[in-house]
């Protein structure tokens, strides 16, 4: 569905289940900046529910230090104000979820230096024009 990340060469994905902790399972990178995309697992049905990304980027043309796509994964808040490793746990076991399976793609390196915040616009547009509608978990743009 996105073309726009298969440029990015480092990427991967890892599964959060109801029973698993967010902060052990993330496999995303601690020191480098990018998007994700959040598909939740439901009764059989795979569904794109979030497109997220890390990391603004400073007039000095570098993130914040405490920034990274691991931090942002884990520690950002969301569905109020409890952070990701625990509101998306809340989340998958009201929602009777089997699982998340989320993709991420780092984007702003030595070598590319695609702003984070630029990519996820590109790839909600990509989502809005399909299916004329932000995913679930994406309040507004």
């Amino acid at each position: 569905m996105f073309d726009e990340t298969k440029k990015y060469k480092r990427n991967d994905h890892f599964f959060l289940r109801p029973t698993d902790d967010l902060q052990v399972s993330c496999n995303a990178p601690k020191n480098s900046n990018g998007v994700f995309i959040v598909y939740e697992l439901v009764r059989g049905q795979i569904i794109l529910v979030f497109i997220g990304s890390s990391g603004k980027i400073q007039t000095n043309g570098f993130p914040p230090k405490n920034d990274s796509l691991y931090n942002e994964i884990v520690n950002s808040p969301q569905f109020g104000d409890l952070p990701r490793k625990m509101s998306w746990i809340k989340k998958l076991k009201d929602d009777k979820a089997d699982g998340l399976d989320i993709y991420w793609y780092e984007t702003f390196n030595e070598k590319t230096k695609d702003i984070p915040s630029f990519v996820e616009a590109l790839l909600l547009q990509r989502h809005f024009d399909i299916y004329g509608r932000l995913p679930d978990w994406n309040k507004e743009l």
